[in-house]
């Protein structure tokens, strides 16, 4: 039997180790399971992320994999690794988000108090941050279809939507004391993770968290929007999103979005709190502009096309491209790693939304 989580304050065991609950499947090597962690400290112009990530954990493929990702955007400047580990060296918890891969780990104090610490391979980033809960979880995807094939299936829980961060991140041997808005997500399931695809976007703010998970060419996206602890969630039937700015990334020689528009109008969302009526919203609606600052650069091999046949103009398709993964391990992890790394933009998000009998005249973007 699987553990419901459908609560307003999860347990501490949603954001543990889910494999046993998937073991015996028949896709049961192609399982991944990640913690993911973001920061934006405006004051220091910083834009961060770590993510905790195993593949295929009981080696099935003899090719299971664990891995930490770390993402420094200081400015114009950005440092990134990937640094790969034996299976062997990752170790976690069934009953909360203790995460230890070689020497960089997740720390639980609580259901609302995690500390994440770690330091890349090659010297440029490593962080002590601890991260602390200010919205109410949501457990957005429960055995989701993701893929073409009904087994992909995706478990996403945003334990985190919206943190208070503090600590230190060194980049490139300067020491940063942060303390900021962060965001913490967790994913597991079996998926291709070569071919499925999504746009990821998030924010968070004293008073407002937008969060989005949208599968590309799959009608399972979703997105949510919580104003003072009311959270609206929209199926992808709900919403639209249309990329309207593209850039090049030139190491990897593909186009990427860093501008967004996302539409929905409230009156077909689904309050998750105190139900207000159609009548007392349905003139009200919701649209984020969303932009990514700076360039992705990174010089991970990548296996990836952006094609998004379903978003309307401008719909443009993308020559895939196909590069080796040179280190012997599954090809399509260069894909997460390119996911984990668009994370760490932190979306700037200006916001329009005539809800203002949920806003107060206090209400500040942060």
């Amino acid at each position: 039997m699987r553990p419901e989580y459908r609560t307003k304050l999860f347990t501490l065991k949603a954001d543990g180790y889910h494999y046993g609950e998937w073991q015996g499947t028949a896709n049961a090597a192609a399982y991944t399971e990640w913690w993911c962690f973001s920061l934006y400290d405006k004051k220091n112009d910083l834009r961060g992320i770590v993510s905790y990530q195993v593949v295929d954990s009981k080696n099935l493929t003899g090719q299971g994999v664990s891995f930490v990702t770390a993402v420094a955007y200081k400015g114009d400047k950005i440092v990134n690794s990937l640094d790969l580990f034996s299976l062997s060296s990752f170790s976690s918890s069934l009953n909360d988000a203790e995460v230890r891969i070689g020497p960089d780990s997740i720390t639980v104090f609580g259901p609302n108090t995690y500390q994440v610490s770690g330091a890349s391979f090659n010297g440029r980033i490593s962080w002590n941050l601890v991260y602390e809960r200010a919205a109410d979880s949501w457990f957005a995807a429960d055995r989701v279809n993701v893929g073409p094939d009904p087994s992909e299936l995706m478990d996403w829980l945003l334990h985190m939507p919206r943190a208070r961060v503090s600590g230190t991140m060194i980049v490139d041997g300067k020491a940063i004391e942060v303390h900021s808005e962060g965001y913490h997500d967790h994913n597991w399931g079996e998926w291709n993770l070569s071919q499925v695809r999504w746009n990821w976007a998030q924010f968070s703010g004293p008073r407002l968290t937008f969060d989005l998970g949208d599968f590309i060419d799959n009608p399972n996206g979703r997105a949510a929007v919580d104003i003072s602890g009311e959270r609206i969630v929209f199926a992808a039937s709900e919403y639209s999103i249309i990329h309207t700015k593209f850039a090049f990334d030139p190491v990897n020689k593909i186009e990427y979005p860093i501008q967004t528009v996302f539409r929905a109008p409230v009156s077909t969302g689904s309050w998750s709190r105190r139900g207000r009526s159609d009548d007392g919203r349905s003139k009200d609606g919701v649209t984020f502009r969303i932009s990514r600052p700076g360039h992705l650069r990174t010089a991970f091999p990548l296996q990836r096309s952006y094609h998004d046949s379903r978003r309307g103009s401008p719909q443009r398709k993308r020559d895939q491209l196909r590069r080796e993964w040179v280190q012997g391990v599954h090809r399509s992890l260069a894909n997460s790693a390119l996911d984990r790394i668009t994370h760490a933009t932190q979306f700037k998000i200006p916001i329009h939304m005539p809800i203002s009998t949920l806003l107060t005249d206090d209400f500040n973007e942060a």
